[in-house]
């Protein structure tokens, strides 16, 4: 039996709101299994809770209640280098260029200048950025960006990949280097983009990647909806 990567027990998450700092609940007892070797899609509409999650995954946001473990471990600095992750909105430094940003991630992951030597072109190649490798980044439109975060991601081959909203911004090649290539198997591509958000078409609204984990509600009438492989014909919302 796979090795559980994520494990996620009635995880809740309250901002306070307005004047009276009234609660609100992003995340509420959310309970997800994910295992290893496969691909889960985290669908759901803006303000349903995706990032809120993906953050407090990372340890980057304390919950309020529930437990998280990632590779069998409680949310810990030193499992970080095993993650891979994209965020919504990808930022760097403006007056680095593509390939320096890239040496600048991976040695924080501690891959050695030799590696990176060798790693970086083809990565480069791969998001489709290796004609803006000596470009500073500052002068990159929103895609260029998105793609570079990408990148990066995968810079270390991490064991596990995070990506939130990975397609935003992207053009229909971009979106099809996400859908195909490392990133989901030929096999998932479809079914991930009949998921997409009507006024985007071709671009899932994906938090992570995993499997098997349990259908969850987040945030009353937004809901978002976990689908593993074989659930990926299911309804989007509640």
């Amino acid at each position: 039996m796979a090795e559980a990567v994520i494990e996620v027990s009635n995880l809740s998450k309250t901002y306070r709101r307005g004047f009276r700092r009234r609660r609100v609940y992003a995340v509420k007892n959310l309970s997800v299994t994910v295992k290893a070797a496969s691909v889960v899609a985290f669908v759901g509409p803006n303000g349903a809770g995706k990032t809120t999650t993906i953050l407090t995954l990372l340890g980057l946001l304390k919950p309020d209640a529930g437990s998280i473990r990632l590779f069998g471990s409680p949310v810990q600095t030193s499992l970080l280098g095993r993650i891979g992750y994209q965020p919504e909105i990808f930022h760097t430094y403006a007056f680095y260029t593509a390939q320096q940003a890239l040496y600048y991630y991976g040695r924080l992951t501690g891959l050695s200048g030799n590696a990176l030597d060798e790693a970086i072109p083809s990565l480069l190649d791969q998001v489709g950025l290796v004609d803006a490798a000596d470009r500073r980044t500052g002068s990159f439109s929103k895609g260029m960006t998105q793609r570079l975060g990408l990148a990066q991601a995968l810079l270390h081959e991490p064991e596990l990949l995070i990506l939130d909203e990975p397609t935003s911004g992207l053009d229909p090649e971009g979106r099809r280097l996400v859908l195909h290539a490392k990133l989901a198997p030929e096999h998932c591509a479809q079914e991930l983009r009949m998921f997409a958000d009507p006024g985007e078409p071709g671009q899932p609204d994906c938090a992570w990647f995993g499997r098997d984990a349990h259908i969850g509600r987040i945030r009353g009438n937004r809901s978002a909806t976990l689908f593993p492989n074989d659930h990926l014909t299911k309804g989007l919302r509640d």
